[in-house]
């Protein structure tokens, strides 16, 4: 039988929570509405919690400091980016006292941050960053990070990291308890219209052998929900657990190599 699949709906944030029903909604528009089957006080239910759903999640993050956690969230991300990119290319340089840094910088460095840590959470990436910076200047002298030329842009990287995390804890704070209690009983509410949506289409979409026309309508446009739902929410589970998936590799890196160098050799 054809139905929605899973979604983990618990596990999003409110900001993917917000994002993966505004695009439900997009697909119960396209699929036809009410003409899926769907009872319209349920679809006005949706459409209205998600209204107030949205607006809820667009005050808890609107602040003073949005503008400045954005443009450092850029600065960061293209700094990080630069540095482990010439840690990366050193080993092709014509210079053997750069070149000759590879082997170690493969081992300490570039195979525990293997994976793109900027597409981490705010706070996640905020941490590996922070560990980063450290690993860096624990694995290489100062001389050395003159010499492949990174100093500034690591110094810069350690500076915007450091009141990126400052920022977004002061902003985390303004959040008060009212708002926190209101997004969960929006997002319940949600999740039961969404529930009841897809109940409905499942329905109308097992009728396929019925020779009503109105119904074989129904069945199609549902049907066409449903498959475009799943496929959406195949894809939307894999972007979200993408940060998290970066984040548990690298401290599982991190781990075995704490591990290894506290093993007697």
């Amino acid at each position: 039988m054809l139905k929605l699949k899973p979604a983990n709906l618990g596990k999003f944030n409110n900001a993917n929570f917000c994002n993966f029903m505004s695009r439900i909604s997009v697909l119960i528009q396209k699929s036809g509405g009410t003409a899926m089957g769907i009872e319209e006080s349920v679809l006005l239910q949706f459409d209205t919690n998600l209204d107030a759903f949205g607006d809820l999640v667009n005050r808890s993050i609107s602040s003073e400091y949005t503008a400045q956690l954005v443009a450092l969230d850029v600065t960061r991300d293209r700094l990080y980016r630069y540095v482990r990119n010439e840690l990366n290319i050193c080993r092709y340089s014509s210079n053997e006292a750069v070149s000759g840094l590879a082997d170690v910088i493969d081992v300490k460095l570039l195979n525990i941050y293997a994976g793109d840590i900027t597409s981490a959470a705010n706070s996640q990436e905020s941490a590996l960053i922070a560990d980063f910076v450290t690993d860096v200047k624990a694995c290489l002298t100062d001389e050395q990070i003159d010499l492949l030329g990174i100093g500034t842009e690591l110094e810069e990287l350690y500076e915007a990291n450091r009141r990126y995390d400052e920022l977004f804890v002061l902003r985390s704070q303004e959040k008060s308890k009212t708002v926190l209690g209101l997004s969960q009983t929006l997002r319940d509410a949600l999740t039961s219209n969404y529930e009841q949506i897809g109940a409905s289409a499942a329905y109308f979409a097992s009728l396929s052998e019925s020779a009503d026309t109105d119904i074989q309508d129904k069945c199609q446009k549902s049907t066409f929900f449903l498959q475009s739902a799943n496929a959406m929410i195949r894809d939307f589970r894999k972007n979200v657990e993408t940060g998290e998936a970066v984040a548990a590799a690298f401290a599982r890196r991190k781990s075995a190599e704490t591990t290894e160098a506290s093993t007697p050799s």
